[in-house]
């Protein structure tokens, strides 16, 4: 479902909103070598979208503009509550076609699956805000612009698993592998700034025209601090992990086109400029 809104506060300002929210399952994707149990589904139960922007003709040379964006999406790798029956089963990899099973066959336990057969469960909830804001200045002779833009995105990733934190891997019938998880556990990332900056002029005098620019670009991510504590088969974890830069980028862009000069209107031609041969 979505809705629009738009008012026209006065003669010379607009406010609009827009919203949407969905949700959709691909629920069970079984193919020729996952098993029903195994069938990995990927839940989204959140896909939310809204976006809100101001436009406001301070006068008649002067154009105000401020627009906001909020993006959230939630998805889940085959969902389990914690006490359904299914986490005691354990996810197997069979390696060879056995009793006419084709060769790659994933069944008895749920998870990722597919070429990853040895993950978890996955919960990813990410969010994206995005902010822009700009200033317009036109008369005859000059075009001033001058704004700024910025992307917020938060990440955060849960890992659960099956009951015994394992998978199997068969051969033939035969296991001869076993994948351990430290799970459950908890990831998270985060772009504090994605910063755009910039200011852009334009001059006409008669047949001359001078464009000059700059942008100035600021792009920061890390991973903040978090904590691993206990788990099943990790009892005695206990690590504290500080918060780490990833990216930390400045840039300064500087922007011109020389000087241009309009040619002289052409003159028509008249018969006496015609050769003829």
């Amino acid at each position: 479902m979505n809705a629009r809104l738009t008012w026209q506060v006065d003669a010379k300002s607009k406010f609009s909103v827009f919203a949407d929210d969905q949700g959709r399952c691909q629920c069970a994707n079984v193919t020729a070598t996952m098993a029903p149990e195994a069938a990995i589904s990927i839940e989204y139960p959140i896909q939310r979208m809204a976006t809100a922007a101001w436009t406001s003709t301070i006068s008649s040379r002067l154009l105000f503009e401020a627009r906001g964006g909020f993006r959230g999406e939630n998805y889940k790798y085959s969902a389990t509550p914690a006490g359904d029956p299914r986490l005691k089963l354990i996810m197997v990899s069979e390696q060879a076609s056995v009793n006419g099973a084709p060769a790659g066959l994933i069944y008895h336990g749920g998870g990722i699956g597919g070429q990853t057969f040895t993950q978890p469960f996955q919960n990813t909830y990410g969010r994206n805000i995005d902010a822009m804001a700009q200033a317009t200045y036109v008369t005859g002779s000059h075009a001033f612009k001058t704004g700024f833009s910025d992307t917020i995105v938060l990440r955060d990733e849960s890992l659960s698993d099956n009951d015994y934190h394992l998978s199997y891997r068969f051969n033939g019938g035969v296991p001869n592998q076993l994948t351990e998880r430290t799970t459950p556990y908890q990831k998270s990332q985060r772009q504090p700034a994605g910063i755009g900056l910039f200011v852009q002029d334009k001059w006409t005098h008669r047949k001359m025209t001078v464009n000059a620019g700059l942008r100035f670009d600021y792009l920061k991510i890390v991973i903040p601090a978090q904590h691993l504590g206990p788990a099943p088969l990790v009892p005695a974890r206990n690590i504290d992990l500080p918060e780490t830069d990833l990216v930390s980028w400045k840039d300064l862009t500087p922007g011109w086109r020389w000087p241009t000069i309009s040619p002289a209107t052409a003159r028509p031609r008249s018969r006496s400029d015609s050769v003829s041969t």
